[in-house]
């Protein structure tokens, strides 16, 4: 059985059918306010937000990149004024440079030149038609570069030819240091003086001299002439002196002619070819 429920005084009576929800005032199950925590979106999914951001982000691109366009090109600016500027201080060291090693190769070769010079193929101790003349004064022989002192040099002086020196050197040799000369030949003796200018001593085998006829050539002996002989001699320092004798074995016809030329030179002749002929007188 249905039976109809009075209204109470707290219940208005509504349409007929049923109970009806008040017209107005508190209700339970009515809609927030819209806001965090009550079923809106969050700000960071908001359009609105990130759209801001990427404006101020490209902004500040476009700030940086200015001053850095800017940057860059002051910096290339004062680099180039700074390379305009010293470039040609640059040239100026290395035209600098470029002359000074140009006068110290001249110098160089102008030294060398005067080191190693010799007679030409004309000229007056170029070879054995062409001899130098012995009494008109000293031959100065200079060291090459790959000697112990490359500046050192010689002065030779050659003395008088004795044509035949036989008894001369029998008497300076002695009964047992004497060896007579074979038959058709003869001993022939020049004394050579050299004065020394450089470091160290000076080595008597430096100082080479030979004799020279129509080509055909005779070396010094050293095992007839004594103490006399130029390779048994104290060599000098410098400023010294030394004298001893040169002595040769040759054909006693040339000797009566009183013929030939003697060949010198000194030093090592590595790079420094200094033979000079001198007139046999």
């Amino acid at each position: 059985m249905d039976y109809a429920q009075s209204p109470t005084p707290y219940q208005p009576q509504g349409a007929a059918g049923g109970m009806q929800p008040p017209a107005g005032g508190w209700q339970p199950n009515a809609a927030a306010p819209a806001g965090p925590g009550n079923g809106s979106k969050p700000l960071t999914q908001q359009w609105w937000f990130w759209t801001g951001i990427a404006a101020v982000v490209v902004v500040a691109l476009v700030i940086g990149s200015i001053f850095m366009f800017k940057g860059d090109s002051s910096e290339s600016d004062n680099k180039a004024d700074s390379t305009s500027t010293s470039e040609p201080k640059s040239q100026k060291k290395a035209d600098s440079d470029s002359k000074k090693k140009t006068s110290d190769s001249d110098d160089t070769d102008s030294s060398d030149q005067k080191k190693t010079s010799k007679p030409g193929s004309n000229d007056p101790g170029s070879n054995e038609k062409n001899p130098l003349d012995p009494k008109a004064g000293p031959i100065t022989l200079n060291a090459g570069k790959y000697d112990d002192d490359p500046n050192a040099s010689i002065d030779v002086t050659f003395g008088d030819v004795e044509w035949n020196a036989n008894e001369t050197l029998k008497a300076a040799s002695g009964p047992y240091g004497y060896d007579d000369p074979p038959a058709g030949q003869v001993y022939i003796r020049v004394p050579v003086e050299i004065t020394y200018h450089g470091e160290g001593q000076f080595a008597d085998y430096r100082l080479q001299v030979g004799y020279t006829n129509d080509g055909n050539t005779a070396q010094p002996t050293s095992s007839v002439g004594g103490k006399s002989l130029f390779s048994r001699q104290s060599m000098p320092r410098d400023g010294g002196k030394a004298k001893g004798d040169f002595v040769f074995l040759i054909d006693s016809s040339t000797a009566n002619e009183k013929k030939g030329a003697f060949t010198v030179s000194a030093f090592s002749q590595v790079d420094n070819k200094n033979e000079v002929y001198v007139a046999a007188k």
